[in-house]
């Protein structure tokens, strides 16, 4: 499907899903180089930035956990800008970059007066704009799940909790391993247009680097620690209950240790067995371990292991 937004000085042509027919009328139209046409054709797994004879070829990746459309967790876009229009190609919904498409045509900020200054720089940005502000939101999305778990946490569901920490702390290195090269693509877009002396371009591409970008890039850091450290307390917890567990168990051990002495001893198939015999017998035995049990546990909390 293709769309398009017309204005004074530039266009933008949202392609999503495009068919081979719809790309072939695209790269006749605006002359775009037979190797970006190549690429466009289906996803690419490597993000990058090229400089060709007419335009500059963007691909950028982006997370999609909340907001994701098919089983991949990872969108792609491929940007193209030339001296007067922006060609963007999306092979999945991109509910950002819907909700962008439809604002442009009612946004005082693309009408009147101001629709006249519209440039290609000034598209890029407010695309950039709109996906890292997707990112961000994929992000908020994670640092409820970690809300939850820490909630969880604390509510004695340690054990419970490590599947569903190791899955968050995923997503987030997944997340990070998407973005962290955007700040390379956008450093190259930076300096080619600053040699191409597209100022427009340069100063844009400056700003979504400086401001939306290292926004975005912060926000996730703060969850990965926040995620590490609630790892760190889970395990702590965890290997507190354990210790708790053991404890308890060598405490019953040493506790059960005297009975099963005195029971072996009044036990053995001996000639001569005190005490064995006599006169309430029984009841002096079971005298005999009650004692060491109390002994065994005033000794227990004199050593304060009780």
């Amino acid at each position: 499907m293709t769309q398009e937004h017309t204005y004074p000085n530039t266009k933008w042509i949202q392609l999503i899903s495009p068919t081979q027919e719809e790309l072939s009328e695209i790269v006749s139209a605006y002359n775009i180089d037979s190797e970006i046409a190549q690429d466009l054709a289906s996803p690419t797994p490597r993000q990058s930035i090229e400089a060709h004879s007419n335009s500059i070829y963007a691909i950028f990746h982006i997370p999609a956990y909340k907001h994701s459309h098919s089983k991949g967790h990872i969108q792609e876009i491929d940007i193209i800008i030339g001296k007067d229009f922006v060609i963007t190609v999306q092979f999945d919904t991109i509910d950002t970059l819907d909700r962008l498409s439809k604002e442009v045509q009612v946004e005082t900020l693309l009408k009147g007066e101001l629709k006249n200054s519209i440039t290609p720089g000034i598209l890029f940005l407010e695309i950039m704009r709109s996906l890292y502000e997707s990112i961000n939101d994929e992000i908020e999305h994670l640092q409820d799940t970690l809300r939850t778990i820490e909630d969880k946490i604390f509510n004695g569901q340690e054990k419970e909790m490590v599947f569903a920490l190791s899955k968050a702390g995923r997503d987030l290195l997944d997340l990070k391993r998407t973005i962290v090269p955007h700040e390379t693509n956008l450093k190259s877009l930076s300096l080619i247009a600053s040699k191409a002396q597209d100022i427009d371009l340069f100063e844009r591409t400056r700003h979504i680097l400086e401001e939306e970008y290292k926004k975005v890039k912060s926000f996730l850091l703060h969850n990965i620690d926040l995620a590490v450290e609630l790892r760190e307390t889970n395990n702590s917890l965890l290997f507190t209950k354990q210790n708790e567990v053991m404890n308890t168990l060598t405490i019953l051990a040493f506790v059960t240790f005297p009975l099963s002495l005195i029971a072996g001893i009044f036990g053995m198939n001996t000639k001569v067995l005190p005490i064995v015999g006599i006169d309430n017998d029984f009841w002096i035995i079971t005298g005999f371990m009650l004692v060491a049990t109390i002994a065994m546990v005033i000794l227990f909390k004199i050593k304060k292991w009780l």
